[in-house]
C-alpha cells in the first residue's frame, strides 16, 4: 500500500506523527512517500524505528502542481498532519486534489480526537478510519493539472537575486576586512617594551 504523508508548514507536533505512522495502524506492506522539506528528517526517524519503506520525493520549483499530482497518482492514502490554520499551502491542495480524484485521504489534528476521513468528521477510532481508507476503490482516471491560480503559490520558496561571482568575492572580501579591523581592535597591545 503507498501512503503519501504531509504536514501544515508549521507542524511540530512528531509526537502525533509517531503515534499513528506505526505498525498499530498501518500494515507491515506500506510504503510512505514523503517530500523533502523540514520535516523529513524527524517523519523519516519515525518511519525507520517502525520498519516502513520510505520513499523520498522530490517537488519542482517551476511546477509544484504537476509534482504533486505525479505523486498523489500513485497513492493509496493520503494522510495530512493539518490544523486548519494554513489555506493555500500544499496541504489545503493535495485534500483538493484527493476529493477530486476520489483519493481517500485522512486528516488528523492536534484540535480533535477525531480524525477526518474525505473532509468529513470520523466518527469511530482514528484506526477504524485508516481500515476503511485501505479498503476504498481507486480511480483510475486521474485529472490533470488544475491551472488556477489559488495554488500557484503552493511551494512557499522565498527565491533570492542570484549574485555574480565579483560580487560574492567583494562581500567575502568586506567581511574579511571586518573581522580583521575587529581582531585589531580588541588585540592585547603592548604599553611598555622591555
Amino acid at each position: 500500500m503507498n501512503v503519501f504523508i504531509v504536514e501544515d508548514d508549521n507542524w511540530d507536533n512528531y509526537a502525533l506523527i509517531s503515534k499513528y505512522i506505526s505498525k498499530n495502524y498501518l500494515s507491515d506492506n506500506t510504503r510512505i512517500h514523503h517530500i523533502y522539506g523540514k520535516h523529513l528528517p524527524h517523519v523519516s526517524k519515525i518511519i525507520f524505528d517502525n520498519d516502513f519503506d520510505i520513499y523520498r520525493r522530490t517537488i519542482d520549483d517551476k511546477e509544484p502542481k504537476k509534482s504533486y499530482y505525479e505523486i498523489i497518482k500513485n497513492m493509496n492514502i493520503c494522510i495530512i498532519f493539518h490544523n486548519f490554520i494554513e489555506y493555500t499551502t500544499s496541504t489545503s491542495f493535495i485534500m483538493k486534489v484527493c476529493e477530486e480524484n476520489k483519493i481517500p485521504y485522512i486528516i488528523i489534528s492536534e484540535h480533535t480526537r477525531m480524525c477526518f476521513l474525505n473532509g468529513e468528521t470520523y466518527e469511530g477510532k482514528i484506526k477504524g478510519a485508516f481500515k476503511k481508507a485501505a479498503t476504498y476503490e481507486i480511480f483510475k482516471k486521474f485529472k490533470g493539472v488544475d491551472d488556477s491560480e489559488e495554488f500557484n503559490n503552493i511551494n512557499n520558496k522565498v527565491s533570492k537575486e542570484k549574485k555574480s561571482l565579483n560580487e560574492i568575492i567583494k562581500i567575502i572580501n568586506n567581511s574579511y576586512e571586518k573581522i580583521q579591523i575587529h581582531r585589531n581592535n580588541k588585540s592585547i597591545i603592548l604599553i611598555d617594551p622591555i
